[in-house]
């Protein structure tokens, strides 16, 4: 739990939140210390010299969530039968047997989908438009979820399992009751499906150990334009520019 950001803390306070037994003193309390981890939820617990129990107001032990990966995007052909695609975003080679070639890059691949503990790797990010022989377009976002079944995973990381082992139900469970933002605005509202597939123009490709993305393993999990829910932001014409450039995207 969090202390209060305000009013009184007692060292007994500190007991309940970070541990500790016997007798205490706040010279106990340092942050990096036995008992108060040095991380950005205790920002305000100095790590030596004076200390207060003022220092504790709003600050908590547990560990700060990272909903968040950040990549560079730039755009280039999307394979499409009897038609013509772009991709936006970061993404190379071709999964599924279909053709990628926004390239781009990605410069913090580390995330974790909501409240889930586990942190998972970002393999790959598009917005794209798809257009068929009858002029038909179609816009959407893709994001691709590491499995391991190709290049080593980023370090700290764990890989999403492959369809044999249940890579559908886990990617399910850790998309809901979340929603997906891209540079702080809401797309998609994954609503609350558990381990299923929440429809919605939501979809997933599951890895069988073939598909890649970046040369990583991946699950390919997709939102198309048809996807409607309340806050959300239409995916349309601008997804490319959204894409483009400094991209932020963040489940929770």
């Amino acid at each position: 739990m969090t202390l209060p950001a305000s009013g009184t803390i007692s060292i007994n306070s500190l007991v309940g939140e970070y541990g500790g037994s016997g007798s205490h003193s706040l010279s106990e309390y340092y942050k990096g210390g036995s008992f108060v981890a040095n991380h950005s939820n205790n920002a305000n617990v100095p790590t030596s010299g004076t200390i207060s129990l003022s220092n504790f107001h709003g600050q908590s032990n547990t560990n700060p969530t990272d909903n968040s990966v950040t990549i560079n995007g730039s755009s280039g052909t999307r394979g499409v039968i009897f038609g013509s695609g772009v991709n936006y975003g970061w993404a190379s080679g071709s999964y599924g047997g279909q053709a990628y070639g926004a390239n781009g890059s990605a410069s913090d691949t580390s995330w974790q989908l909501g409240t889930n503990s586990t942190k998972r790797m970002l393999a790959g990010a598009v917005g794209f438009s798809s257009t068929d022989m009858k002029s038909n377009t179609t816009y959407g976002i893709e994001i691709f979820l590491a499995t391991g079944s190709g290049n080593t995973i980023t370090s700290g990381t764990t890989a999403y399992p492959l369809s044999s082992s249940g890579g559908a139900a886990a990617v399910y469970s850790e998309i809901s009751g979340n929603k997906l933002y891209l540079n702080g605005t809401q797309y998609v509202d994954f609503g609350n499906n558990g381990s299923s597939s929440p429809g919605n123009g939501i979809s997933l490709v599951v890895d069988d150990g073939t598909g890649q993305m970046n040369g990583y393993g991946a699950h390919r999990l997709k939102i198309i334009q048809s996807h409607s829910s309340s806050g959300s932001t239409a995916i349309g014409s601008g997804i490319g520019s959204t894409f483009t450039g400094s991209l932020t995207l963040e489940i929770k």
